[in-house]
């Protein structure tokens, strides 16, 4: 790198109250941002406005001016969508500890898949989204790591899908558990030397 300017801050649409983390990536000829806990102002189909993921994507791919143009994709209540949904028993888990009081304590816990950088695989035409899967409760950092894993994109019209690798177990889409190091929460594409 040879030199680096401040651009601003990037403008979200208005669906969008706050968000976590983010990363960037060019895939299927977009730029696609991935973020982890999102706060939106529309509740989902669900009547939800907390999501523990999101992503926004955008063509303007020349940053020297800004970017802009973000939009997300939306759910049919017309609130921004998940990237990486929760399987089936983590939204049973959430709607049994959702509310207060619930119907299992703590009430507010919740599972929640925090996306990294997508990597574009071009042998397949596929992008594969580490991620991390953390168990939460209300409170100030009162979370901790349950494992990591890759959801697979196979393009913007379709839900990235987060595979079963260890069927049986108590979390099926784990490739690396809690006492591992998080392989996959940040991948390197290599690319050729020219």
């Amino acid at each position: 790198m040879v030199s680096a300017r401040e651009l601003g801050t990037v403008r979200q649409s208005s669906l969008i109250v706050g968000r976590d983390g983010g990363g960037s990536a060019l895939l299927f000829g977009v730029s696609v941002w991935v973020f982890g806990d999102t706060v939106t102002s529309v509740p989902d189909v669900d009547g939800q406005t907390w999501h523990n993921n999101s992503f926004s994507l955008t063509s303007d791919l020349v940053a020297s001016d800004g970017i802009g143009g973000l939009t997300e994709p939306t759910d049919a209540a017309g609130a921004p969508a998940y990237l990486l949904a929760p399987t089936a028993d983590e939204a049973a888990f959430l709607i049994a500890h959702a509310r207060d009081p619930c119907a299992e304590q703590p009430c507010g816990a919740r599972y929640a898949a925090w996306p990294g950088t997508p990597v574009y695989d071009s042998g397949r035409g596929r992008a594969l989204i580490p991620y991390s899967l953390v168990w939460a409760a209300p409170g100030d950092f009162n979370f901790h790591g349950v494992g990591h894993s890759f959801a697979v994109w196979e393009g913007p019209g379709a839900a990235p899908v987060r595979p079963e690798v260890a069927p049986g177990t108590a979390h099926p889409t784990l490739l690396f558990g809690p006492d591992e190091p998080g392989f996959g929460r940040r991948v390197l594409q290599r690319r050729p030397c020219p």
